[in-house]
């Protein structure tokens, strides 16, 4: 065959033995450059927020509302607190917050500008909630019982 022309059977030839194991090992290389290199250039750009929130006798509060607000989220995100009084916020941008927790029994609690820290969670610990009273107004329930007339109701034929 000329130069340019392949003799019948070449177009499936395989390579040889040495040049396929310096393939494979090439890419083998690079599949683990790759693998490891993931993490460095995956960077943590957000912080988080946590805390419990406990009565006088450090019971854990239930159904509480934590509402985190400031200048560097747009609007506010809100929690309720678990069975364990806990609360967390995720994926927060860096800065500062105010955080506002409430409940009906409770007296409402208030932190002002919350450092949130990159790729750091921000813990409040264990915060103390006092009791509130809730004065309500005198209800008064009168009843009387029901008058039956069995003269005008008929009663069943059986």
């Amino acid at each position: 065959p000329g130069q340019n022309q392949l003799a019948c059977g070449e177009i499936f030839k395989l390579p040889n033995n040495s040049a396929m194991k310096t393939t494979t090992t090439q890419f083998t290389l690079a599949g683990l450059f790759l693998l490891f290199s993931v993490p460095l250039f995956s960077q943590d750009i957000t912080g988080a927020l946590s805390g419990q929130l406990v009565d006088q006798e450090n019971h854990p509060i239930e159904g509480a509302t934590v509402v985190l607000s400031g200048r560097d989220m747009i609007g506010s995100r809100g929690a309720v607190t678990d069975l364990s009084g806990n609360f967390r916020f995720y994926a927060l941008p860096v800065g500062h917050y105010n955080v506002k927790i409430e409940h009906v029994s409770y007296t409402d609690i208030n932190y002002q500008s919350v450092n949130i820290n990159l790729g750091k969670t921000t813990d409040l610990g264990q915060i103390k909630a006092a009791s509130k009273e809730i004065l309500l107004k005198e209800v008064t329930y009168t009843w009387q019982e029901p008058v039956i007339d069995n003269t005008t109701c008929p009663s069943p034929d059986w």
